[in-house]
């Protein structure tokens, strides 16, 4: 079992200073070992994100809505792989991987559309393998899919804030 405790700060640039925020997460997760040559990865985070909108105007008291990207997440992630078979000392592996997020954003004023109310459901399927091909090296070939729904009250930000994402990559991984 591995707890984890992060803590980031996030700024964006001059032009979007209004999510600049404070991250906070939690996170337990767990390594288990079903059968020879499984691994079965199961982690549970929460995070807690503190923008302060406000901070993006030199004169805030001017500003009718000031938005509030602040939420609160719980994220969950499982992961199974397998070594089919030693090449080159080490192994060939391949591997399916889920996560689920749902973030519950924290804004209470009506007008600031983009968050009052606002839940997004994100999840997020992966598929890969790890092939040695020089000792001590390997390459990672993955597909991954992502699709967020969101849930509000207006129907144009959950237009907007909804997507599906298709990534291909070649990685390449070197061990020190």
């Amino acid at each position: 079992m591995t707890y984890g405790f992060d803590f980031s700060q996030l700024y964006y640039n001059e032009y979007f200073t209004e999510y600049d925020a404070d991250n906070f997460t939690n996170s337990v997760s767990f390594r288990i070992y079903p059968y020879r040559g499984f691994h079965l990865d199961l982690e549970y985070a929460f995070k807690v994100s503190n923008a302060d909108g406000e901070d993006a105007f030199s004169e805030p008291e001017k500003i009718d809505v000031t938005k509030d990207a602040s939420y609160e997440a719980d994220l969950y992630k499982f992961n199974l792989s397998y070594d089919i078979w030693e090449l080159l000392d080490d192994h060939i592996i391949v591997g399916a991987g889920f996560s689920h997020k749902e973030y519950y954003f924290q804004a209470d004023n009506i007008f600031d559309t983009y968050h009052c109310n606002r839940q997004d459901l994100v999840n997020m399927y992966e598929f890969y393998t790890d092939i040695p091909f020089i000792s001590g090296k390997k390459v990672r070939l993955d597909y991954l899919f992502e699709d967020r729904n969101t849930d509000s009250h207006f129907d144009t930000v959950e237009r907007d804030k909804k997507f599906k994402r298709y990534q291909v990559g070649i990685t390449f991984i070197v061990k020190l």
